[in-house]
């Protein structure tokens, strides 16, 4: 499978695109894996760290392929060889392809999983970002198991929402 000029950043590309991307990816690939990191990790740990320590484990199930990582963004604190590129996912056919994955297996999990728990967030139409809509059932709802106390914090510091305060971090 040659490298495509539709394969680049997930964020730029159609949720339709993005699935028939998906596929052809992961037909064409050697192998892959993703792994989740739960809310709890990410607010204990903060999220680069938690990122970081995700990014070891994968790579530690790749081990036997002897990886050498590209990664997007400007740092990469672990244990395997690794090269930063900032806007990777933009320049990089690799980065791309595994930007790809991780969305739609993120957004696939967002639809199945926590919209099925948690219909009230609305999860199926923001996917967890935090959009106008989130915000305000997080505050009719409160929050839910699923959402990060440290994301809820942010929110809080940038004072988008007055009403925000109301919601028990």
């Amino acid at each position: 499978f040659e490298p495509s000029f539709d394969v680049f950043d997930s964020k730029t590309i159609n949720a339709k695109k993005r699935e028939k991307l998906y596929e052809r990816i992961l037909e064409n690939c050697l192998a892959y894996s993703v792994k989740m990191i739960s809310p709890e990790v990410i607010d204990s740990k903060n999220i680069l760290k938690a990122t970081f320590d995700a990014m070891d484990e994968v790579l530690g199930e790749l081990s036997k392929f002897e990886p050498f990582a590209l990664i997007d963004g400007n740092r990469y604190k672990g244990k395997f060889a690794a090269k930063t590129i900032v806007d990777g996912d933009a320049l990089c056919f690799s980065i791309a392809s595994a930007s790809i994955i991780a969305k739609v297996e993120r957004d696939r999990w967002m639809l199945q999983v926590a919209h099925a728990e948690y219909p009230q967030y609305g999860f199926n139409k923001h996917k967890g970002y935090g959009t106008k809509q989130h915000i305000e059932n997080i505050l009719k709802f409160s929050p839910s198991p699923l959402h990060r106390r440290s994301f809820l914090k942010k929110i809080l510091s940038k004072n988008l929402h007055p009403q925000i305060a109301m919601v028990e971090v």
